[in-house]
Parts: C-alpha cells; sequence; structure tokens
C-alpha cells in the first residue's frame, strides 16, 4: 500500500504560483525552480483579425537549477496541467516553438511529443510543422481544445507559420 500511496503522491502536479496574468512559477522537490508564461502572439497574426487576440505563445524557462538533477515525472505534469487549464477557456491557442539556440530543439520537440501522448485526455488538439528559416529548423506546433469554436480560423491562421 505505501508504494500505491507514493505513486499517488508522485503523480500530482507541483504547487503553481501565479504571479500575474497568464504568468506562473513553480519548484521541484529538488529545487528547480520553473517559470512558465503565455505572451500574446498578435504581431504574427495581423492577417487573421479573427483569431489574432487569441493566439498565445507559450514558453517555459528553468530560473533555477535542482541541487541534484533526476527525472521528475511531475514537472511534465505541472506544466500540461498549466496548459489545460489555459485552454479549457476555449477561446485561446497556443504556439510553441522548440528553441533553436542551443541546438537542443530535436529534443525539446520529442520531450514535449512524449508529455502530450502521455498525457493526452483527447481534449487538446495538437497540430505540428517545421519550418527553415536562414538554414534554422524550427519545430513549432499549436494546441487548440477541441470544443474552441474558432478551431478552424486557427489552423488557418497558422499554415503559413
Amino acid at each position: 500500500m505505501k508504494n500505491l500511496k507514493e505513486r499517488v503522491i508522485i503523480l500530482q502536479p507541483y504547487k503553481v504560483l501565479t504571479h500575474k496574468n497568464y504568468f506562473y512559477q513553480f519548484e521541484t522537490e529538488t529545487g528547480a525552480k520553473y517559470a512558465c508564461y503565455f505572451l500574446l502572439y498578435k504581431e504574427y497574426f495581423i492577417d487573421y483579425p479573427a483569431v489574432a487576440d487569441n493566439i498565445y505563445s507559450f514558453n517555459v524557462d528553468l530560473i533555477g537549477k535542482a541541487a541534484k538533477s533526476e527525472i521528475d515525472e511531475r514537472i511534465a505534469i505541472t506544466i500540461v496541467s498549466i496548459l489545460q487549464s489555459f485552454l479549457q477557456g476555449l477561446q485561446n491557442a497556443v504556439v510553441y516553438i522548440c528553441d533553436s539556440s542551443d541546438e537542443r530543439h530535436l529534443l525539446r520537440k520529442r520531450k514535449f511529443n512524449a508529455w502530450f501522448h502521455q498525457y493526452d485526455d483527447g481534449t487538446i488538439i495538437k497540430v505540428e510543422a517545421t519550418a527553415i528559416i536562414e538554414n534554422m529548423t524550427l519545430y513549432n506546433a499549436i494546441l487548440i481544445h477541441k470544443d474552441n469554436k474558432k478551431e478552424k480560423s486557427f489552423y488557418r491562421s497558422v499554415s503559413g507559420f
């Protein structure tokens, strides 16, 4: 019974602090600190006024390193819960781009895909794309709640992204 109780605790998201609209922060058991935030992406979608005010980028920054490095499933669960909560309003869409500045963009893409498939409850739709800009590969995707009434408009807006 003890192992089951420990497993249930492990599968809970970390406590998330909200600092201001769309800016969240959490700390892991090992002391790693993460900031997760959504930024309005309107300037990239001015040709799509029906959805421009509802498209956000999603960012995850490690702002404090852990005392020791180890695999922590609760990080994924916490980030997924932040995204699900944001998209439950049924108005917004999220675009994420895997940062390529340190050449770890493919690793980020694989990690996010693994998290998406592991915690997919069928409510969020993900459409992936790859862009090559100035000989640099950018992996990106849009996330939309399946019941979002502007779903098709969001897809049209990112088709050339």
